[in-house]
């Protein structure tokens, strides 16, 4: 997910930026940090907290959630076959009444 959302960072970046607490102008410096630490670290599992210890103690979980969450608006079709086998189980919101 990480490297897929840095794949995409022309479109992705000023919106994770955002979604990790900074400045939508400071998204060029937010990517060069994340490419630092995806460089120098093998251990993916760790990506995340040290992005958000980078950018100033913010949480892991919301680290993770920022990714995950604009990973998902950039890979709707992903998103769209994970979900496919359960459509049919989710509940379906009812309709409103119609006023007349």
């Amino acid at each position: 997910m990480f490297d897929e959302v840095m794949a995409k960072w022309d479109s992705m970046g000023g919106k994770l930026s955002v979604a990790l607490l900074q400045r939508y102008e400071a998204s060029e410096q937010v990517r060069e940090m994340c490419e630092k630490i995806r460089t120098a670290n093998m251990d993916s599992h760790l990506l995340f907290s040290q992005v958000g210890e980078r950018l100033g103690l913010i949480p892991e979980a919301t680290v993770a959630a920022a990714f995950a969450n604009i990973w998902a608006q950039g890979y709707p079709e992903v998103i769209n076959n994970i979900l496919q086998p359960f459509v049919s189980l989710l509940p379906k919101e009812k309709e409103p009444p119609v006023s007349g």
